[in-house]
């Protein structure tokens, strides 16, 4: 029992960083040009605390086995929200050359005509490359969402197991869980602040958002 209390509160602690990160940048100034400016505060936020956490899993002898290269999660339905899509619009354009976004498009409109079609959880046990892959790397990992970034393995045989055999109850990978709960909480809160300045956002599929 007091095990959930402990998680609860870290959770809504969580929740609140992420309300304050958003208000931090837009509290006296409400436009998008701004609210980019604070998806990145929330991005380097996490990414800092993240870092601390790995840093300690390492010297605890488990360390994350996410390296350069290695791209076999790049392949599974990824979702982000409204305001992570306009980072990285503007990410993109800041950049990433004309033609490199024209072959980003044209894989996320390769994917979306198929994954359209599936249902949502026919969706989840999908495999198709990332629109963003190129060469088994991310072309946008600055600018990646929340949802890749609080993905992280400390077992790679779990996550080739899953790539080949999506969906399996038994076999699944095996993440930490600290960042899973960390980046999705910081986000909430951060979705929940800027929806008090206006804006009005929802969740889709990574190549649905592209387009």
């Amino acid at each position: 029992m007091q095990k959930k209390v402990e998680r609860t509160v870290l959770e809504q602690t969580l929740f609140a960083d992420g309300v304050q990160l958003a208000e931090e940048y837009m509290e006296e100034d409400h436009s998008t040009a701004q609210l980019v400016r604070a998806v990145a505060h929330l991005y380097k936020a996490f990414d800092s605390l993240n870092a601390a956490f790995l840093e300690r899993t390492r010297k605890e002898g488990r360390p994350a086995r996410c390296d350069r290269g290695c791209s076999w999660c790049c392949h599974q339905a990824v979702f982000a929200v409204s305001h992570e899509f306009l980072y990285l619009k503007t990410w993109m354009h800041h950049y990433l050359p004309p033609d490199r976004i024209r072959k980003v498009k044209e894989r996320a409109r390769t994917k979306h005509e198929i994954t359209s079609r599936l249902t949502y959880d026919d969706q989840m046990i999908y495999r198709h490359p990332c629109p963003f892959l190129e060469d088994k790397v991310c072309s946008v990992y600055p600018a990646r969402p929340m949802a890749c970034r609080i993905y992280l393995s400390y077992d790679l045989e779990s996550c080739i197991t899953d790539y080949n055999k999506p969906g399996d109850p038994v076999r699944f990978p095996r993440l930490f869980d600290f960042p899973l709960r960390a980046g999705r909480m910081m986000n909430e809160g951060f979705t929940a602040a800027i929806r008090t300045y206006g804006y009005h956002f929802g969740e889709s599929r990574l190549e649905e958002g592209i387009l």
